[in-house]
């Protein structure tokens, strides 16, 4: 079976919504957009979590003993310059208070998914709410997706999200001259002079590059020979392209 060469929207969108990345609430009502965390369940329901001060107040006043049909925000923005816009997330549901009497096991029950510090301030500085998704939408370079509702509840999210940044940034410090040269294997020719790779983004199934030339940036995939599950084999993945990169145009694919 042919590996893929990247994530499904399906797959990007749950990594989106996993925790990592902080998002903006649209409600009903005069709370507008307001801050929040969010962290997703096994199952696809989202963990909304909201600061205590004037905009939890304004939020629980558009609650009138139904739930509130909300869209939650998340922006992937990029990790660095120069890199170009990475992705965004949209999720459309309905919104659910949670009592308080059960928001601290719920929100210990997903701390144990995914151990974001906002979790352990329920009830003490922050309100949890349940958003249940109806309509997932995805922007990327590519263009804006709907993703199917049943395809987003069955994915899910990327096992290397949480040290993403920091293997780019390491990357980036140390390998900036073999990166160069391996994009232009993908190429089949050398980056334009002075033209330099950056390292933009990466997930189980490969490397994404991009550099610049003129005013326009130009991305390059480098897909891994097989999808890799966790740091360890990232790490190997990644030393066998960089330390072969004079003989990577087979194994690359520039878009």
């Amino acid at each position: 079976m042919q590996t893929p060469h990247q994530l499904t929207a399906a797959e990007r969108a749950r990594t989106l919504a996993s925790g990592l990345l902080a998002g903006e609430l649209t409600a009903p009502g005069p709370a507008g957009r307001v801050r929040v965390g969010c962290v997703t369940d096994d199952d696809g329901t989202t963990a909304i979590l909201v600061a205590d001060g004037a905009d939890r107040t304004t939020l629980d006043m558009a609650f009138d003993d139904t739930d509130l049909p909300a869209v939650l925000d998340v922006l992937d923005a990029p990790l660095a310059p120069p890199s170009p816009p990475r992705a965004r997330l949209w999720l459309s549901g309905w919104m659910r208070a949670v009592p308080a009497h059960r928001a601290r096991g719920l929100a210990l029950a997903y701390a144990a998914r995914r151990p974001v510090g906002a979790l352990l301030e329920v009830n003490n500085g922050c309100a949890l709410y349940l958003l249940d998704s109806a309509e997932v939408r995805l922007t990327t370079g590519d263009g804006m997706t709907d993703v199917d509702l049943d395809d987003y509840l069955a994915a899910r999210p990327d096992p290397l999200h949480g040290v993403e940044q920091a293997i780019l940034a390491d990357l980036a410090h140390t390998c900036s001259s073999a990166l160069t040269t391996l994009a232009g294997a993908a190429l089949g020719a050398p980056l334009p002079s002075g033209a330099a790779a950056h390292p933009v983004g990466l997930d189980r199934y490969g490397l994404d590059l991009a550099y610049r030339r003129g005013h326009w940036f130009h991305r390059v995939r480098i897909p891994f020979p097989t999808a890799v599950a966790d740091e360890r084999e990232l790490v190997a993945a990644l030393g066998a392209l960089i330390g072969g990169s004079n003989h990577a145009a087979a194994n690359v694919r520039a878009s």
